[in-house]
């Protein structure tokens, strides 16, 4: 361990022991096509009991809706790793890989926790949000739990994300992933902005990548690059279609420059995302973990008019629903609508 000043304050890094690198943004690159797998459509939790049937009544510019779902809350982790004969694997840092550079984690490690604090500290306290989710998707198809620190350097675990190229959401999923995952992307819905169906798509695309490849730093890079790409370079490089973690590492200097950043910032997220006060991200305030109701509401309702039938602020309602874009219901089919968990104080 070795301390190392940024904006004044000591840092430590540490050789640490990290959990692996993959990435769910859906493939950017070419050969980015959905996977060419049949999965079964993605999964959610359910609520604790369906929706009751509500009385929904349109008149005088208000809806009133009568009958509510129980609390939706993230399941935790431990249920799904429960039902697994071992626990979910974990794999070394760079630092801890022979022949690798990881002088390059280290650099992110600096920058996240330097240039970039600001950000990275926000992104921290909103991990809080969806951590229980995320941690119970991975943990229900084994997949390493340091994967949650993906979302940190994808959007900051913002839904509302939108990159220059199209992708969209926490995972940051291209449209053509997402609908390859049973996700709707359409005019009036993007569930890719949705965090609880996107995160059990991006456990489903994060198992995908990993079998292809065989090593979750490769399973990144073909995140972030698309894994025709990745795979054509390693296949022209090795006559393979994958390897272990330290072939990632031979063939970077052969990938695009933002993938050859990709799998080092990666492990730099996850190095701070797991002890953030060794890298002097104190005093966090954590956001409150996700939690709503829902109801059912006609088709083209907008979500004003259920914040003012139900008595809490528009703004509530529509960070509850990012994937309803266009601030209403989408027309000709019945939706269920999130809202507050809480009713609203007298």
């Amino acid at each position: 361990m070795w301390p190392v000043r940024v904006g004044g304050r000591a840092l430590f890094l540490t050789c640490l022991f990290v959990g692996s690198a993959a990435v769910t943004r859906g493939s950017r690159g070419p050969g980015a096509a959905p996977p060419p797998m049949v999965l079964p459509p993605a999964a959610a939790p359910l609520l604790a009991t369906p929706i009751p049937a509500a009385k929904q009544v349109m008149g005088s510019g208000r809806l009133r809706v009568q009958g509510t779902s129980e609390v939706w809350a993230a399941p935790r982790a431990e249920r799904a790793l429960a039902m697994r004969a071992f626990p979910p694997p974990a794999l070394p840092s760079a630092s801890n890989l022979p022949h690798t550079p990881a002088g390059d984690v280290d650099r992110w490690v600096l920058r996240l926790a330097g240039s970039q604090r600001a950000d990275t500290r926000r992104a921290l306290q909103r991990m809080a949000r969806y951590d229980m989710l995320i941690r119970h998707a991975l943990a229900e198809r084994g997949l390493p739990r340091e994967l949650l620190s993906l979302a940190l350097i994808e959007s900051h675990f913002l839904p509302t994300a939108t990159s220059p190229v199209g992708a969209g959401g926490i995972w940051q999923f291209m449209p053509e992933t997402a609908r390859g995952y049973g996700l709707e992307v359409s005019e009036y819905v993007d569930e890719r902005r949705d965090p609880i169906r996107s995160t059990y798509a991006a456990a489903r695309h994060l198992e995908w990548l990993f079998r292809q490849f065989g090593s979750w730093h490769l399973a990144a890079a073909a995140y972030n690059a698309g894994d025709g790409r990745v795979g054509g370079v390693v296949r022209e490089l090795t006559g393979r279609r994958g390897g272990d973690e330290v072939l990632y590492w031979k063939v970077r200097p052969y990938l695009p420059r933002e993938t050859q950043d990709y799998v080092p910032k990666l492990l730099a997220a996850s190095r701070i995302a797991r002890f953030p006060e060794q890298f002097g991200f104190h005093d966090l305030v954590p956001d409150e973990p996700l939690t709503f109701r829902e109801i059912s509401v006609p088709g083209g309702t907008p979500l004003s008019k259920v914040a003012d039938a139900v008595g809490v602020s528009a703004d509530a309602v529509y960070e509850l629903n990012p994937h309803l874009v266009r601030g209403m219901t989408p027309p000709g089919r019945r939706w269920p609508v999130r809202i507050p968990a809480a009713p609203p104080s007298p």
